[in-house]
Order: C-alpha cells, then structure tokens, then sequence
C-alpha cells in the first residue's frame, strides 16, 4: 500500500511517518481489535483509524468502506489455506484440514472471528462475503480430499458437492460461534466419525 500517514508520537509532539506494510499491518491489528471488542456491527471506519492512529482518508484510499476493510484483514490473517492433505485416508485428510481451521481459533484473530460470527448473524450480505472470500478456499481444499476418496472407492459419489464440503466447517464454526472455546482435536474427529464419516462412506 503507497498511503502514509503521520501520528503524533507520545509526550513529544513528533510526527512519525508509517508506509506500506508497516501502515497495513497497524490497520489490520486495529481491525481486528475492534471486532474482538466491539463485534462486526461495533467497528467503524473512525474507530478502526483511531486505534491504527492514523486517518479516516488513509482508509477510504485503499477501502471503500468497513466490508471491504475487515474481509481484506481477515483473509490477510487467516493466510494461505495450503495444500489439500493426501496421506491415502479420506478420514485422516478430514481431521487434518478441519484442524487447521480450528488452530486459527487460538490467536487473537481467532476470537475477532467468533465475535464477527456472533455479530452477523442479521447482516446476510455480510456473511455470504466472508464465505465467499474466507470460507470457501477452505471448503474446496475439502471437496478436493472427497474427490480423491470418491476415486479411491473410499466415498459414494456426490459426495464432494458443496453442501457435503462445508458440512464440517460448518459444524467447527457453529461450536466456535456458540461455546466461545477453542475447539479439541477430539471433537474434531467426533465431527469427522459421527457425521462426515457416515454422510460420505459408500451404502
């Protein structure tokens, strides 16, 4: 990003000049500890530059307004989703990428999250954005793993349509969105056992 902004430096009066990444990571932080306190409908354009120290135009040069703002930090912090797992078992492939979903849900990023779910829920524009943008590179690393199992013989078919795909992201979001708690490793396999497991296996 080419926007600076100055901001007063404490107790001197001072000017300090931020640019680029330095500028943009200050804002995402901001973002983001302004959903973990104030949920989605909370953040402002004015109170994400206030707590970035910076202003509102800096903002507004790069973001049209606060949706384009907050799915431009969470997609920077939830980062690359990687590469689709293939150890050779469907079930393995399914904890796997369901785990790295929950290891997000213990930073700081994780709890902005729980509290941008729990704040959405009348803004379905919104959230049909963040599973659009977010959601849905990990949900085709999933229905990549079905198609795999699909060939091997290990899922019946259809089972990599989108609606079986989100099913457990779906299923980890929904206990993050409700309990408020990391989620374990033991009910992600519970979520991969007693619902992926029988929805996909062949009849």
């Amino acid at each position: 990003m080419s926007a600076s902004t100055g901001r007063t430096a404490a107790g001197t009066g001072r000017q300090i000049r931020r640019y680029g990444a330095e500028l943009q990571a200050a804002i995402f932080e901001a973002v983001v500890g302004q959903l973990y306190e104030h949920g989605y409908q909370g953040v402002t354009m004015e109170g994400v530059a206030a707590a970035a120290q910076t202003g509102k135009a800096v903002l507004y040069r790069r973001w049209a307004g606060k949706d384009d703002l907050v799915l431009d930090a969470l997609r920077h912090f939830a980062g690359d989703p990687g590469k689709a797992p293939d150890t050779g078992s469907v079930r393995d492939d399914l904890v796997d990428l369901l785990q790295r979903m929950a290891a997000s849900t213990t930073t700081p990023t994780g709890s902005a999250v729980r509290m941008l779910l729990a704040g959405t829920r009348q803004d379905p524009e919104f959230v049909r954005m963040v599973r659009e943008k977010v959601l849905r590179p990990r949900t085709e690393l999933i229905a990549e793993v079905l198609d795999r199992a699909v060939a091997r013989g290990q899922a019946r078919p259809g089972t990599s349509s989108p609606l079986v795909a989100r099913t457990g992201p779906a299923l980890v979001l929904h206990h993050l969105a409700s309990e408020d708690a990391v989620i374990s490793r033991e009910e992600i396999e519970r979520i991969v056992d007693e619902v992926l497991m029988p929805l996909i296996s062949p009849r």
